[in-house]
């Protein structure tokens, strides 16, 4: 087995793996903390294909929604870059239906 400095940390949220995502999960639960008192918070995530930006964006939901706040998924595509606020309306569409 490896040294404790050599090991790699894996932490699992949402049924999901995270290979060393301690300081991005952290993060998230800060600006969730931050959220859930009436303050808003901007995270971006940005990381090339395969590099597990949905998983984390998964355990971020996870988060958010265990401090009491709600989670609203949303895709962005190329065949909307000509819808306005497409985005936005696959945010809200769920809570006005």
């Amino acid at each position: 087995m490896a040294p404790p400095s050599q090991q790699r940390k894996v932490r699992t949220v949402a049924g999901e793996s995270l290979l060393e995502r301690d300081f991005q999960l952290d993060e998230i639960r800060a600006a969730s903390l931050v959220a859930a008192q009436g303050a808003g918070r901007c995270l971006l995530i940005e990381a090339p294909a395969g590099a597990g930006k949905s998983a984390l964006l998964q355990a971020g939901s996870e988060i958010a929604t265990r401090e009491g706040l709600r989670a609203l998924p949303a895709r962005g595509s190329e065949l909307e870059t000509e819808l306005a606020f497409g985005v936005v309306r696959q945010l809200l569409e769920p809570l006005v239906t």
